[in-house]
């Protein structure tokens, strides 16, 4: 993490941007972890693992609030922290007729990669991070992404699924950076 001092102000001063950056900066750790040959077999490897995997969907997750927060201050809408909701943004965004807006924030608040890493993210804060099946025919264990008693396990290898989320989230910073109120 070598920033020069003029890229670590940019990144403070956006927050949008601080997270994005935060969360690379945790799925490259996760990587590491894994080239280095950490085992989530073991519990001491899974620690560091776990570890890694929440700090990336705390950050990721908060780009898309710190999106929100973005658009609240630069439309001065003057909503006050926890009112700062997509649906409250949503009503305002239709009245003062912010259509391009309003079409780039509700596909990013749809986006199917976005739900399910907030999913996950909110379904880890309090129960276990990864349901490990391990199988007599293999070394390797099965890695299942658990997203709660309700719902059929993923077999996703979590370091694919969070490059998505990161691919798609940045894609989706990137349409509504096109809005001229971001520029």
């Amino acid at each position: 993490m070598d920033l020069s001092e003029e890229d670590a102000t940019k990144l403070i001063e956006n927050r949008v941007n601080f997270k994005l950056y935060a969360a690379e900066q945790q799925l490259n750790n996760l990587k590491t972890l894994n080239q280095n040959g950490v085992s989530i077999r073991q519990y001491r490897g899974r620690v560091p693992l776990e570890m890694e995997i929440e700090c990336f969907l705390f950050h990721i997750v908060g780009v898309y609030d710190s999106l929100l927060v973005r658009i609240n201050d630069k439309l001065g809408l003057k909503l006050k922290g926890k009112d700062i909701k997509y649906h409250n943004i949503k009503t305002i965004l239709t009245s003062l007729n912010e259509q391009s807006l309003l079409t780039s924030l509700h596909n990013f608040y749809n986006n199917s990669s976005l739900k399910k890493l907030t999913e996950w993210r909110n379904y880890v804060t309090h129960h276990n991070l990864l349901n490990i099946h391990a199988t007599g025919s293999s070394d390797e264990p099965e890695v299942f992404i658990d997203e709660g008693p309700d719902k059929k396990p993923d077999k996703k290898l979590p370091i694919l699924f969070l490059e998505k989320g990161l691919k798609d989230v940045k894609d989706l910073v990137q349409d509504l950076n096109k809005h001229p109120l971001f520029k």
